[in-house]
Order: structure tokens, then sequence, then C-alpha cells
């Protein structure tokens, strides 16, 4: 589907996206469609917490064409920045 959309910047919800208070990873591979990577740039700029991630030598499935790099990724997103976001397991 969206093949056949425009490749310029999609209609986002920004205020919905600018009002996200938790992390977001925008992630999209390489090569994946042109409007999907505008979606993810998108999402990038304007949520306060997010972070793009290009999966390098990637399309659509990145976690199929590049698992090394994907798992990285999600990897160092959800690890702690901080030791106060730590908490001891029971």
């Amino acid at each position: 589907r969206d093949l056949l959309v425009p490749s310029n910047a999609p209609g986002l919800p920004r205020e919905a996206l600018a009002g996200l208070a938790m992390p977001v990873l925008a992630m999209t591979g390489e090569h994946d469609t042109p409007w999907r990577k505008a979606c993810a740039a998108a999402l990038a700029a304007t949520a306060p917490r997010a972070r793009l991630a290009l999966v390098p030598d990637a399309g659509h499935l990145a976690n199929a064409d590049n698992p090394a790099v994907f798992n990285t990724l999600i990897r160092d997103f959800l690890r702690p920045r901080s030791p106060a976001t730590t908490r001891p397991r029971p």
C-alpha cells in the first residue's frame, strides 16, 4: 500500500506524538520504502524522547535482513540509561 503513497512527509498526529512521555525507538531498514523511512524520521523528530535508527543492509523486515544490528539496536534501546532506572531483581 505505501508503495502507492507519495513519498512526502506522512500526516502523523503531531500533537499526540509530541505528548509521548516514554522513550521511542523509530527504526527502519536502509532499503525500506521512502514513505516508511519518512514516517520513522517524522516520529523521531516529533516525539520528545524519540531516537531514529536505520538498520543497514535491511528492508522492511530489518529483523530478518540484518538480525545482528537489529538486536543490538533493540538491546541498547532497552538498556537502562542510569543507575536510578535500574531496579534490583527479586
